[in-house]
């Protein structure tokens, strides 16, 4: 039998009695409506992007062969563009629909504080990860201890254990785990997902490499790495017992995350990589 994804076909209702029990969604479905959020979506010129899908093409105001062009000035094509710069090629061309480069990875800045567009953070790159240690120290974001040549992270640019929540109705809950309302055999089903996500996070192979590493050429090529690409994070999770929609919920919520993916479109490695990176030093 297929599995539906939670939420799939169901009504605001039924999403609410699953996630924090059938009295508190009542109450909550029964009281006040929500306060609206207030907001607006941001971005680059849709209405240009859907003309230009559409076959919209403006006449060239000039013309220029160049052997690369590079299509989209967010953090990807920047650092293509950063990579190709520094290994001394300079004939390529950045194209990009916005009048702004930076994608998603943009920041903002109000009346309070400057501000990320999203939850863009990495994290602290590892000896081996040679090309983010040179972007890092050259963007400022850290330097080269004088004698070890270790990278040294700035402190001010740190985050340490961030705070997440859900919101479901008109509240908030703390983490993003759908606890409220859930029975104690679903809360021992995400611990035993946790152990297993702790089990990967602290594997090392033979030869003492990781499971999971970026670069991918720096993890491990064991059988048993390997062979999570070659499944989908849901068919590993339906072998592994893992059944509450609690879980599959925030599970999915990881892929969705990372991977703009479902649980069937999202393989096994990509997804415990997603989890075991949160909590692996």
């Amino acid at each position: 039998m297929k599995r539906e994804p939670f939420g799939a076909r169901i009504s605001r209702r039924e999403a609410l009695a699953a996630l924090i029990g059938v009295p508190a969604a009542l109450a909550a479905c029964s009281e006040k409506p929500p306060r609206p959020i207030e907001g607006a979506i941001v971005g680059g010129p849709v209405d240009l992007g859907h003309r230009l899908r559409d076959g919209f093409l403006p006449e060239p105001r000039s013309q220029r062969r160049v052997p690369v062009v590079i299509v989209g000035g967010g953090i990807a094509g920047l650092s293509a563009a950063w990579r190709l710069a520094r290994a001394g090629f300079h004939d390529f061309e950045l194209i990009e629909l916005d009048e702004v480069l930076g994608g998603t990875a943009r920041a903002g800045e109000n009346e309070v504080s400057a501000y990320p567009w999203g939850a863009h953070y990495i994290p602290v790159p590892l000896a081996h990860a040679t090309g983010m240690i040179e972007l890092l120290v050259e963007a400022g974001a850290g330097e080269r201890h004088p004698a070890t040549g270790a990278f040294v992270p700035d402190e001010a640019q740190l985050c340490r254990a961030p705070e997440e929540r859900v919101f479901v109705a008109d509240r908030w809950y703390e983490g993003l785990y759908p606890w409220p309302g859930a029975r104690p055999e679903e809360l021992a089903e995400r611990d035993r997902f946790e152990a297993e996500v702790a089990r990967w996070a602290s594997l090392r192979d033979a030869r003492g490499r990781r499971a999971f590493a970026v670069p991918m050429a720096h993890g491990s090529d064991d059988a048993d790495v390997t062979a999570l690409d070659r499944i989908s994070m849901a068919e590993w999770m339906d072998q592994h017992g893992f059944h509450s929609r609690r879980l599959r919920w925030f599970v999915e919520y990881g892929t969705r995350d990372d991977s703009g993916a479902t649980l069937e479109t999202t393989s096994a490695w990509a997804g415990l990589h997603y989890f075991a990176s949160l909590g692996d030093g």
